[in-house]
């Protein structure tokens, strides 16, 4: 686990305490508890939090700045958890990876032969991975065209400047 992997683990669970208790403390419920319940296990305390009669008597009125405190930090936790889900590194499918395969289909279906003949895949069998690094992967196996066909196909995964690249030769 890198550093800042670390600190957005870290960011979450002070954001998720944070929010829980400021809902916990506007329903009347006491800060602490709550703040701990909410760091540690917040997919337990939300719900409980909202199933449980509030504590603060009729008429009387919430602590001022619970609601937006609450709405900040939850806000954060989903700003974090974006900012993380966007700037993670591309890696290498295995060659038999569902969403890899779907991707090959779209790049054949896409290629200027493929837009040409009309061709796509509708089966991949025996895959088999050739050869892997970090940053490709080598892979072959037997596609079913939809012109009934039956061809050899030679495809690689690979990053370049950051991105996920599929090359494919079929003969």
């Amino acid at each position: 686990m890198t550093m800042a992997n670390s600190a957005f683990g870290a960011g979450v669970i002070v954001f998720m305490a944070l929010g829980t208790a400021a809902l916990a403390y506007r329903r009347g419920h006491s800060l602490l508890p709550w703040l701990t319940l909410g760091g540690l296990i917040p997919i337990v305390a939300l719900p409980w939090l909202f199933l449980t009669k509030p504590k603060r008597q009729p008429g009387e009125q919430p602590p001022a700045g619970m609601l937006p405190l609450a709405t900040i930090s939850f806000l954060a936790v989903a700003g974090i958890i974006g900012i993380q889900v966007v700037s993670a590194p591309a890696t290498i499918p295995a060659c038999d990876n569902y969403f890899a395969q779907s991707d090959l289909k779209n790049v054949v279906a896409n290629s200027p032969a493929g837009k040409a003949a009309g061709l796509s895949i509708v089966t991949l069998t025996d895959i088999k991975e050739v050869s892997k690094t970090p940053t490709e992967a080598r892979c072959a196996a037997t596609a079913r065209m939809n012109n009934t066909s039956v061809v050899l196909m030679d495809y690689r995964f690979f990053i370049e400047a950051g991105q996920l690249l599929i090359e494919a030769h079929w003969h």
